[in-house]
């Protein structure tokens, strides 16, 4: 009998460490990942199950303003580099993966820039008209 090419597995959500529920877009549910996928692809399709077009409609996020991770139900990191399968058989096979995201510190520089993109912040000042500079 053939190999399966894919395997299903539960998927869950984590903003900041905690569970994201699905009132809130989140929630449980099962997602076929190819044996051959590797870490980018799996993350890439549990992003399309949780987010559309980039933003996590139902929490207010965008995917450029979180950074991303995939994990295991206790936490413990999905490796890079290497196929499901391989993954699979090195952590032996997980019951739930999750998404964990985490919002992005911003600086005040990129932060100003989001705010106010037309205004210069780098190497230059900006006075408002009841500034000086003595």
């Amino acid at each position: 009998m053939p190999q399966k090419q894919t395997l299903a597995y539960i998927i869950g959500w984590l903003h900041n460490d905690k569970y994201v529920t699905s009132k809130k877009g989140g929630g449980q549910t099962k997602l076929d990942i190819n044996r051959s996928a590797q870490y980018d692809n799996i993350l890439e399709a549990i992003l399309n199950v949780y987010s559309s077009e980039g933003v996590f409609p139902r929490y207010p996020l965008n995917v450029s303003s979180v950074s991303c991770s995939v994990t295991q139900f206790n936490g413990a990191p999905i490796p890079r580099g290497v196929c499901f399968e391989e993954i699979v058989k090195k952590v032996g096979t997980p019951t739930r993966i999750y998404l964990c995201t985490k919002v992005r510190l911003l600086t005040t520089v990129t932060f100003l820039k989001a705010i106010f993109p037309t205004i210069p912040v780098l190497g230059t000042v900006v006075l408002t008209s009841s500034q000086s500079l003595v």
